[in-house]
């Protein structure tokens, strides 16, 4: 019915842009270097199961059992935002002020 699909188009094209989000953050690609344990807000029991997987997108990391959605929007975010200082410490060999 046409009034039906008017009347739920609103609802149907959220759907689908959550749906390509969800697509686009499964593919997202953990950058190599990143040192879990200077991603901040990572529960202990995440940054010893990613550190120890190594996963290479966030959709494997995700799929880690023991690895929460909250542990993984932080990762996102991480990466979003460069992960500046997680990266750059193991990249230089150095350590971080934290």
């Amino acid at each position: 019915c046409a009034a039906a699909e008017r009347l739920y188009a609103g609802y149907a094209m959220r759907e689908r842009r959550a749906a390509e989000r969800l697509r686009a953050l499964e593919e997202k690609v953990i950058p190599g270097a990143l040192d879990y344990h200077l991603v901040h807000g990572l529960s202990h029991e995440a940054r010893e199961k990613l550190a120890a997987v190594r996963p290479t997108t966030l959709g494997q990391a995700s799929r880690i059992p023991g690895v929460r959605p909250p542990d993984i929007a932080l990762l996102a975010i991480a990466i979003r935002a460069g992960a500046p200082r997680a990266v750059a410490a193991l990249t230089s060999g150095g350590e971080t002020n934290e």
